[in-house]
């Protein structure tokens, strides 16, 4: 599997060549990203998306933003794209977390898988 660019090949070497220099990421770890919206960290979130469907562990992403309470600040426009790319996110809006359903079962904790099987029950009634 390609690169889609050059960009994407030279930064996918540096960022791999940072998780193993620094033993950033083991195998099942649960990896958050801080996503406030800007060029940085959708960079961040994309290229370590795109080295998780080719590493040889197992990794599952998060995306986290924190509403900044600026007008205008699109965290739905964020919480959308994030579904559309098929990435969890967590959208914290004052002082309560909106948190989305896990898209990957195998990436919730048991916790989480436990309560999500009791919302789903309670749906069913």
């Amino acid at each position: 599997m390609g690169y889609r660019s050059e960009l994407e090949a030279r930064v996918a070497k540096k960022t791999t060549k940072a998780i193993v220099d620094y033993q950033m990421i083991e195998d099942g770890d649960r990896v958050m990203v801080g996503l406030s919206g800007g060029k940085d960290s959708w960079a961040l979130l994309n290229i370590l998306d795109v080295l998780r469907k080719r590493a040889p562990i197992q990794f599952s992403l998060v995306a986290v933003c924190v509403d900044s309470g600026y007008d205008g600040y699109r965290h739905d426009l964020i919480a959308s794209t994030c579904d559309q790319r098929g990435w969890d996110a967590l959208i914290a809006i004052g002082w309560s977390i909106q948190q989305p359903r896990p898209r990957h079962p195998q990436a919730a904790s048991e916790h989480d898988r436990s309560r999500l099987k009791k919302t789903a029950a309670s749906r069913r009634r």
